[in-house]
């Protein structure tokens, strides 16, 4: 698929970034930009770069960033805003986007044309305005603790809080469950997570709908759930704790992230009151997984 433009904007935010860092500022281009990615300037150098259809607000980005960046300790990055030729956006786009290897699974997109590694779980996910292809560290965090996960036993029911694109709904029926509850508060996300399920073939095993949290018909419905997933970010998970602490069936796992390193330990305590016990932490750059059980 080709997207042309008469005119189009490229925006970079530059600083000597590591990934996760990068990633980080991509939050001051959302609300001003078309597509965003975090780019590889030069080895284990990064960017965080935006597209943008119409004249973006520099200032506006600039605030933005400066405050990203006082929340790291960093200065005020530079903000960049250079106009472009008629562009393919999704080719610009793809060129962050690369295969990811997250222990069993295999994420790549529609452009990717090589065979997926022998026995991994592959999933056909594109760039996309919905949050979750693989390559954000809470995403992959969450692949990586759910792959540790499956290794000591099977799962059958899942519940996907904060869906996004539907990544590890998908991930979970690749890795054999039986069916997938997949919920979002934002009904674009809901449709690319519709569409994702259909690219991959695991539209019959899923059940997706706009809600906000687990406080909804469909949840109540499809109930008990041995397999959590809350991949959104630590005020709604601490706030949320009680009603998807209770999802989580006896000997059922659950999986969170979207939050940073220092909010871990709240985030912990809010359900450990609940009943959990921490199983695994993995820290990706700026941001941390949780992996909880309840025992049985």
């Amino acid at each position: 698929m080709t997207v042309q433009a008469g005119e189009s904007w490229l925006i970079s935010i530059d600083l000597r970034l590591d990934h996760a860092r990068a990633e980080a500022f991509i939050a001051a281009l959302e609300d001003h930009t078309d597509a965003q990615m975090a780019y590889e300037v030069d080895e284990d150098i990064w960017s965080a770069r935006g597209y943008a259809a119409g004249p973006p607000s520099a200032g506006a980005i600039e605030a933005a960033a400066a405050i990203i960046a006082k929340g790291m300790g960093l200065e005020p990055p530079e903000v960049t805003v250079a106009k472009l030729p008629p562009t393919d956006w999704v080719a610009h786009v793809y060129e962050g986007f690369h295969p990811l290897q997250l222990g069993r699974f295999y994420i790549h997109g529609s452009h990717v044309e090589d065979t997926p590694p022998k026995h991994a779980w592959a999933l056909k996910i594109d760039a996309a305005t919905a949050f979750g292809t693989g390559d954000h560290g809470s995403t992959s965090g969450c692949l990586l603790a759910f792959d540790h996960i499956v290794h000591r036993r099977r799962v059958h029911n899942v519940l996907d809080v904060g869906t996004g694109t539907g990544i590890l709904a998908m991930a979970a029926l690749r890795a054999g469950a039986k069916h997938a509850v997949a919920v979002d508060i934002d009904p674009q996300a809901v449709a690319v997570a519709r569409e994702n399920a259909a690219i991959n073939g695991l539209a019959g095993k899923m059940v997706m709908s706009v809600a906000n949290g687990t406080r909804h018909k469909v949840v109540r419905r499809h109930r008990p759930y041995d397999m959590v997933f809350a991949n959104i970010l630590a005020r709604p998970l601490i706030f949320l704790a009680k009603n998807i602490a209770r999802e989580v069936a006896p000997g059922g796992d659950l999986v969170m992230a979207g939050l940073l390193n220092r909010q871990a330990a709240k985030v912990g305590a809010a359900y450990r009151r609940q009943g959990l016990v921490l199983s695994e932490r993995i820290d990706r750059g700026i941001w941390t997984t949780l992996a909880m059980r309840r025992p049985a």
